[in-house]
């Protein structure tokens, strides 16, 4: 469900947000001018694996889970859950959207009634054509993000390879 909102309230919500903490209170509401309001129900699919990427969301209420398709057919699970994220922090979903032409790494479903901005991901395009001193500010803070979550990949991988080595020892 969208609902409409106060760009000054949102502007002054997104100085919580990591990737747009940096901004000027002007700067925000030009970013506030490219987001909808959407509430979500639980179960309610937010971005679809391997669709195109389209929009960003920020977590403002409620709570997430992310997961992704195993590559195995011959497990019985094939869709394996990574994390359940709050809206502690305020997060981005979706980020790799501002990067262009990327594939969902990831199905986001909402655990628990959830309230999101929606941001406009063509719009957040063209403001940053004609402002990149907003870009700037924006992908710096989205490349730490993308460093973060290949970390926490690493981390996983690293998990992963040392579990199936004790597997293949037995």
């Amino acid at each position: 469900m969208v609902e409409a909102f106060d760009p000054g309230k949102a502007a002054g919500n997104l100085a919580h947000v990591e990737m747009f903490a940096d901004l000027s209170t002007e700067q925000r509401l030009a970013v506030a001018g490219l987001c909808d309001l959407e509430w979500h129900e639980p179960g309610e699919m937010l971005i679809a694996e391997g669709a195109d990427a389209g929009d960003l969301y920020i977590l403002l209420r409620g709570e997430v889970s992310i997961s992704t398709r195993l590559k195995l057919p011959q497990l019985d699970q094939p869709e394996r859950m990574l994390r359940k994220i709050t809206a502690e922090g305020t997060p981005v979903l979706g980020e790799t959207a501002l990067v262009g032409g990327a594939l969902r790494s990831a199905t986001v479903r909402c655990v628990q009634r959830s309230a999101l901005y929606r941001v406009d991901v063509i719009g957040m395009g063209e403001l940053l054509e004609r402002r990149p001193e907003i870009g700037i500010i924006i992908y710096r803070h989205l490349s730490k993000i993308l460093y973060q979550r290949m970390q926490e990949a690493n981390q996983d991988i690293l998990k992963l390879s040392t579990a199936l080595l004790f597997a293949l020892e037995d």
